[in-house]
């Protein structure tokens, strides 16, 4: 099972950035992990396409956690560590009952 949110910055330049953060659930390992994605557009267009380029041949020469570890440091080096975690804490905060969700 996987829930996602998404959240855009609008940049000084015009461009803008969208951040997704996705909470992956696997129920037959029992394990919750998070995952991020950055994707960029140019000012005045409205396509977003994604920053980390992973159809490189150096790339797909990584192994998964070196692949792991460089995706990571072009999300934070783009995107910012405050924005990613920003967007983390609201997919976070979502998930959180209320008394209006039970019924």
């Amino acid at each position: 099972m996987s829930l996602s949110h998404e959240k855009i910055y609008k940049l000084e330049d015009g461009s803008r950035l969208k951040v997704v953060a996705q909470l992956i659930v696997d129920s037959t390992r029992g394990t919750v992990e998070y995952g991020a994605s950055v994707y960029a557009a140019a000012p005045g267009k409205r396509a977003f396409a994604p920053i980390v380029n992973r159809d490189t041949f150096s790339f797909r020469n990584m192994s998964m956690e070196e692949r792991r570890q460089f995706t990571g440091k072009q999300l934070v080096a783009i995107a910012g560590e405050e924005r990613l975690l920003e967007v983390k804490l609201e997919l976070w905060e979502s998930l959180k009952p209320t008394a209006s969700t039970f019924h």
